[in-house]
């Protein structure tokens, strides 16, 4: 095996034992010791982009990105009327351009597929659900813009795009008269046994000019860095909801805190300097800390002036 091929791979098994220890239970460390002897027609491929500088998913020859449009949201019934639901149209700009009909329960079933087959993939969260209020004309309107927007950031992805789930998704038809077809995707789909760590067995590594040196600095940077940024996000996120669940009571104490914990989290990204995107990330998230921090001394000029 090439040097640089060998690396990449140690890359990739580093990234999952500090990403992904915590997931145990789907087979990292099993397909990490023993691999897999599955045969496959699913091909995935991760390359270095030389001219943006960064390792990056390939785009797959057959099934470039697409964009979708979720429109025309139609109250239906069923049981007699019974049962009311929300189906949208979903306007795919594929070849043949087909319109098929959803309801928010087959793309929260999407969701669940993507999120259990690409465990090495970020899958965006959906919408969350609704009772009350669910049949309301701001509602649904709304509703239905957060799923499109949801729906072409997966399309928009060089691997999610391609695979079955959303192809099945964005081009099966589904009437309560032909439900089959739809029916047996379903089913093809929640049998892949190529899915959470097993799925790693269709990933594959496109060799590039970086010399070994380089790739070793990428792996001592990434080692370096994510336990910091694990704890610092995990910080970050409990001072958020913190600072949500009192947020009818404005202390300056407060706001200062999500400043300062919005600034060690930039000292955590500074520490990358190869990821494409990460130095806007960083100069971004200190100009968020750097507004917390104006806002913290503004409540307390208000407060004292309060006092005279």
């Amino acid at each position: 095996m090439p040097t640089t091929l060998y690396i990449y791979m140690t890359l990739v098994e580093l990234l999952i034992f500090f990403l992904f220890r915590f997931f145990d239970k789907h087979g990292v460390d099993n397909y990490l010791l023993h691999g897999c002897k599955a045969k496959t027609d699913e091909h995935v491929h991760i390359g270095y982009d030389e001219k943006e500088g960064g390792i990056c998913w390939s785009h797959n020859p057959t099934m470039p990105p697409f964009t979708c449009k979720v429109e025309e949201p139609l109250k239906g019934t069923k049981l007699g009327g019974f049962k009311s639901f929300i189906e949208y149209k979903i306007h795919t700009q594929i070849s043949g351009n087909r319109v098929v009909g959803r309801r928010y329960k087959q793309f929260d079933w999407l969701h669940e597929q993507l999120v259990n087959k690409f465990r090495f993939i970020c899958i965006p969260p959906l919408p969350e659900k609704q009772i009350a209020g669910r049949f309301e004309q701001e509602f649904v309107e709304e509703r239905r813009r957060q799923l499109e927007l949801w729906l072409n950031r997966i399309c928009r992805h060089p691997v999610l795009c391609a695979s079955f789930p959303v192809q099945h998704f964005v081009t099966c038809e589904l009437t309560d008269g032909n439900n089959k077809e739809w029916k047996a995707g379903k089913r093809r789909s929640e049998k892949d046994e190529l899915r959470e760590a097993v799925w790693l067995h269709c990933v594959t590594f496109t060799n590039s000019n970086l010399s070994d040196a380089d790739i070793t600095s990428y792996i001592d940077a990434f080692v370096q860095q994510q336990p910091s940024l694990e704890s610092q996000i995990k910080n970050l996120t409990q001072g958020l909801v913190k600072y949500l669940e009192r947020h009818t009571e404005i202390y300056e104490r407060d706001i200062q805190r999500i400043s300062e914990l919005f600034a060690k989290f930039q000292k955590v990204l500074q520490m990358d300097t190869t990821t494409l995107g990460n130095k806007e990330l960083s100069d971004s998230t200190l100009k968020v800390s750097t507004a917390y921090n104006s806002i913290a001394d503004l409540y307390k000029t208000k407060v004292r002036l309060q006092m005279y």
